[in-house]
């Protein structure tokens, strides 16, 4: 027998997304757009679709917010178009908002400065697709110190 002090509730936990659009530069990569929410990717959309390219894990790390602790993780997400974003998805008992994403923006660039890999990705799926340039549009020739130059 169970006394009603020795239950524990269950609560069902939120998943909360937003993304925002970014370039491979030759040295970084940039959010270039704002932040904005977005449902859940499903399993068929991740794995199966036709509509998403590339998918990286950047990171996932525990984050304190004003309602508790908050799973989170940082995605890099290429898409078909030849568009890429990061997503940033909390799980958590409440959803989580605009404001808690401003809270961690320095975070998110922190680890968009660490995950150089990116860019030899970037490069693979150039070479794959000749013509496309990501790199938030600049063009001419590199330097020996990697600086563009103009012709």
């Amino acid at each position: 027998m169970v006394r009603s002090s020795e239950m524990s509730v269950i609560s069902k936990q939120h998943t909360t997304c937003f993304k925002a659009p970014v370039v491979t530069g030759a040295r970084n990569i940039l959010i270039v757009g704002s932040w904005e929410p977005i449902i859940d990717l499903s399993h068929y959309e991740m794995r199966i679709s036709n509509k998403y390219t590339g998918h990286v894990r950047l990171s996932t790390w525990r984050q304190q917010f004003e309602k508790g602790i908050v799973e989170t993780c940082l995605d890099w997400v290429f898409l078909n178009t030849n568009d890429a974003y990061i997503v940033v998805r909390f799980l958590s008992m409440r959803p989580v908002t605009m404001c808690d994403v401003d809270q961690i923006s320095e975070k998110i660039h922190t680890i968009l400065e660490q995950h150089t890999y990116i860019h030899h990705i970037q490069l693979l799926f150039q070479q794959m697709h000749p013509g496309d340039n990501l790199d938030s549009g600049i063009t001419g020739k590199d330097g020996k110190d990697g600086e563009s130059q103009s012709d």
